[in-house]
């Protein structure tokens, strides 16, 4: 629910709060809700106090039953959240966490945002949220949302948590968005996150995979989990992504046309995209969907077959690690070394820069040169060049 309200307090002359009440929510949450008018306006503006989880409930009962005293007091007394132009220092950024949530949850229903950014902002808020427990900042208001505060969050994620510099980045993103929600709203004046430099990542770790291992590779996989087997070569000859081949559905594959259709919603770029199905793939692919349904996904959780529960993207990489173990192959082969081997490959037979980009769906020309293998070799052509001197 917005922390703004136009409820029908609005237009009571003469009324400018509504008393504090406590709510008991799902999963043992209990909030105690208030509501004051904002200056110079008809609109009333909730405020939302949380109350401890305490044992027994006796006791949590008598502190909740304090704190709405002491409030309803104030109020009584004149006293206004908004008092001295500082109304923005009232927010509980415990609150803010669940609206940045809903607009995004918001955002998803109208298909202008990813399920994807969802679920991940989601868990950043869930692990921020037992940071602030475990230090007893749960009560913090914006007031106290600088940008000490918000380094000092982040280095305890790399000191204490010891996340990879990609993760750490992923939560200053995350930190970088929730401020500029609360700047959007007029709550902070100026984004504390936005001068937080980013973790150096380095290079990735993950290698092209040479001829003999990748035939090691397929021919296990053959004889082991066809189905995975053939979710491998969608990535090895038609590039697509790991978390893409989770939501692609049978309707999206023409194999009478050879192409397969990866819509905006379910594409990392947020594109329409069509890409070509390799005659070599068309038999695996027509055998793996003899029997399924137009709304089946194509790799489902039973197994990578066909059917109507979604697979998650852990289960790829899990697969990929077993397969890897059974075969004792290094940990830089990871599951994305097909996709850069296939388009490696692609430039290495001679393919055009412009048909391997649009396959890949880079957006730009640099990225699919950046595959361009350089020669250890010496190149014919110039050491034939035929010039005067």
């Amino acid at each position: 629910m917005s922390t703004l309200q136009k409820n029908h307090y609005n237009n009571l002359a003469g009324v400018d709060y509504k008393p504090a009440e406590l709510k008991k929510q799902a999963k043992g949450k209990w909030i105690i809700v208030f509501y004051c008018r904002i200056p110079g306006s008809d609109n009333f503006k909730r405020f939302r106090r949380n109350v401890k989880q305490i044992q027994p409930n006796s006791l949590r009962n008598e502190i909740a039953n304090n704190k709405i005293a002491e409030i309803n007091n104030n109020l009584k007394l004149g006293w206004s959240p908004f008092e001295n132009n500082s109304f923005q220092y009232h927010y509980y950024i415990m609150d803010l966490l669940d609206d940045f949530i809903e607009k995004y949850t918001i955002g998803v229903e109208k298909e202008l945002i990813r399920p994807d950014t969802l679920r991940t902002y989601t868990s950043h808020v869930k692990n921020f949220k037992l940071y602030l427990k475990k230090f007893e900042f749960e009560n913090i208001t914006c007031k106290d949302f600088n940008k000490a505060f918000v380094v000092k969050f982040v280095d305890y994620l790399d000191k204490h948590k010891k996340l990879r510099a990609r993760t750490t980045n992923n939560y200053i993103t995350f930190l970088n968005q929730f401020c500029i929600f609360m700047v959007d709203r007029g709550i902070l004046e100026n984004n504390p996150a936005t001068t937080i430099k980013k973790r150096k990542e380095g290079t990735k770790i993950r290698r092209l995979i040479p001829e003999h291992i990748k035939q090691k590779i397929f021919s296990y996989l053959k004889n082991k989990n066809k189905r995975y087997f053939i979710l491998c070569l969608m990535t090895y000859l038609c590039f697509v992504r790991r978390t893409e081949l989770t939501k692609l559905k049978v309707k999206h594959v023409s194999l009478y046309d050879g192409l397969l259709n990866i819509p905006a919603h379910i594409s990392k770029n947020g594109l329409d995209g069509h890409v070509t199905i390799p005659n070599v793939l068309i038999e695996y692919l027509a055998e793996h969907l003899a029997e399924a349904n137009n709304e089946d996904f194509i790799f489902s959780k039973n197994d990578f077959f066909p059917g109507d529960q979604q697979l998650r993207p852990k289960y790829i990489s899990d697969e990929w690690t077993k397969m890897r173990t059974k075969l004792k192959l290094p940990s830089y082969y990871q599951f994305y070394s097909l996709k850069d081997t296939g388009i490696t490959e692609y430039i290495k037979k001679g393919m055009d820069l412009l048909s391997v980009r649009d396959q890949a769906r880079h957006q730009e020309i640099k990225t699919t040169e950046s595959y361009m293998p350089r020669s250890n070799s010496a190149n014919e052509t110039i050491r034939n060049v035929d010039v005067a001197i």
